[in-house]
């Protein structure tokens, strides 16, 4: 089970037994006061694989660990998945490994680890959110399977062994330090950070773990965590311009602010000093009421105890009044028209009322009208939610499709 915040959060688990095994994906945006659930697409995974750890890094990426060596990623929130990483068997063992730990950095940034039951110990990491993956290490320990992960940034990162061995890389797996916890084994998940009140300013970062008889493992030199933030993006609602972002490693922060400019280049502070949360990581958002019509600019500014700022990249939001979507539905074909749109990729995205994608088209619009069909699944009927997404921007409408 993964949280970003009190209200979204995701848990996962299996279905059935044999050739009938389903992963399932659960969500709720409501702190868990509802549930909806999406299924790992059947054939897409041996009947013997189960979930293992899930991790997101904001409302919209995630990455599900499994056995059998996979890695699933969603970028809609967990409503849908694919592998984003697939291991074959590391000899001598002819099964994949089990990837039990996920160490998210970013939307970009993740490392996972894993073993075998015959302690092959194997760490991957991606620098490209999932497109590409890089082994950082294997290792052969018969005696020692995983226990846990975290990784600082793409180059530096902690594996923990069972067998009370933790191992820390500075140069993405090149080369790594062996540190020891003598006479215990570690916990599964015994992996944790805390707050050093001591280190000033930015907050550092120090990293313990626990052990079976109670011994505890303290790595003495501090880390200090920069910030990342995510893209920020964002929605034209009916109140207004909606903002989402997300920080990572944020103990060091005091607040964010919203700047706005109708031209991309002089910004002003608009928002109030929006406090950063306590949590390591969190997600944000802002709600511009009454924007100017036209084209609306903003970024992100983030403070950090030490003074220094950092910022995000520059969204563009346009409400334009004659940017209106007109669609109707005939034996099951969506038609979707517009007069006045600007040059960019434009994709549509259909779904049904619990979230679940059944039609998505992608096009490069040239700029002026458009007028474009999207084929709906035979025997689509009832409330549909088209989203249409441009330059990071989107508007959602509700579409009724009749028997």
């Amino acid at each position: 089970m993964d949280w970003i915040n009190a209200r979204q959060g995701w848990a996962v688990s299996q279905r059935g037994n044999g050739t009938a095994a389903r992963l399932v994906v659960f969500r709720t945006a409501d702190g868990g006061i509802t549930w909806d659930s999406s299924k790992i697409a059947p054939g897409s995974f041996p009947p013997t694989l189960s979930p293992t750890c899930l991790k997101f890094a904001n409302a919209t990426i995630g990455y599900l660990a499994a056995s059998r060596g996979r890695v699933y990623k969603t970028e809609d929130g967990g409503v849908t998945w694919k592998i984003s990483l697939e291991i074959t068997p590391i000899a001598p063992s002819t099964i994949p490994p089990s990837l039990q730990s996920i160490s998210i950095v970013g939307e970009n940034i993740v490392w996972v680890g894993g073993s075998t039951n015959g302690g092959i110990n194997t760490v991957w990491r991606t620098s490209d959110g999932g497109t590409n993956w890089t082994n950082a290490w294997t290792y052969n320990a018969p005696t020692s399977n995983a226990a846990g992960l975290v990784a600082y940034d793409s180059l530096q990162a902690f594996y923990l062994r069972n067998s009370g061995l933790a191992h820390f890389t500075a140069n993405g797996g090149k080369d790594w330090n062996t540190y020891s916890m003598p006479g215990t084994a570690i916990l599964e998940d015994g992996l944790f950070m805390v707050i050093d009140p001591n280190c000033g300013e930015p907050v550092c970062q120090k990293m313990w773990v626990v052990g079976t008889n109670g011994n505890i493992m303290e790595f003495g030199s501090e880390k200090i965590l920069p910030l990342s933030m995510s893209s920020l993006t964002g929605a034209i609602t009916d109140n207004g311009n909606q903002l989402f972002w997300s920080a990572y490693e944020q103990s060091g922060v005091k607040y964010f602010e919203v700047e706005t400019s109708a031209d991309g280049q002089k910004f002003v502070t608009t928002s109030d000093k929006i406090e950063a949360s306590a949590n390591f990581n969190d997600a944000y958002q802002w709600l511009h009421t009454n924007p100017p019509i036209g084209a609306n600019y903003y970024r992100v500014r983030a403070t950090e105890k030490s003074g220094k700022q950092l910022y995000t990249n520059i969204l563009r939001l346009s409400n334009n009044s004659d940017e209106q979507w007109k669609f109707f539905v005939q034996n099951n074909t969506l038609s979707v028209f517009n007069t006045a749109v600007e040059k960019g990729d434009i994709n549509f995205r259909v779904m049904n009322v619990a979230g679940q994608q059944i039609a998505t088209k992608a096009v490069q619009h040239p700029g002026g009208a458009i007028n474009q069909t999207i084929q709906l699944p035979i025997g689509t009927n009832g409330i549909q939610i088209l989203q249409i997404t441009q330059d990071q921007q989107s508007r959602s409408y509700k579409v009724f499709v009749g028997k």
